[in-house]
């Protein structure tokens, strides 16, 4: 049996596609025309693709201005090429309802780690030697 999402999949991403965390690379974040599913009406929404994904993001507001702080910058001319998270977290709809709804913070370094610098061990302390049950004192 095929899921909804198999069946009738989107353009654009959801909470579920994203999970507790996604690094990816910005492609284009450019204004597009939108038909609003809800009130059927045509729109300008910013939308913002990514290197590894197939589907973009419309960017709300609150994404707009996590992005802005996150990068230094709020033209979205000069977001292609940087690295954002994206993540699913449950927030208040305007009407007072909760849902899952994508946010976005700054990408966690996933490189390969830094090597340590070599610490060698400190010897332990050096104990009294243990005693055998009948040694022990009472």
């Amino acid at each position: 049996m095929a899921t909804r999402d198999q069946l009738f999949p989107s353009r654009y991403l959801k909470a579920a596609d994203v999970g507790r965390g996604m690094t990816a690379t910005i492609l284009a974040a450019e204004q597009r025309p939108f038909k609003d599913p809800k009130t059927g009406e045509d729109q300008q929404k910013l939308m913002i693709e990514f290197k590894e994904l197939d589907k973009a993001l419309i960017c709300n507001a609150t994404n707009f201005d996590s992005i802005t702080d996150i990068l230094g910058e709020g033209d979205t001319d000069q977001w292609p090429g940087h690295k954002i998270e994206l993540y699913s977290t449950r927030v208040k709809d305007p009407s007072g309802r909760t849902v899952d709804s994508i946010r976005v913070r700054s990408a966690r370094e996933t490189g390969p780690s830094q090597p340590k610098e070599y610490q060698p061990r400190q010897a332990a302390p050096k104990s009294e030697p243990a005693l055998a049950d009948d040694e022990i004192p009472f």
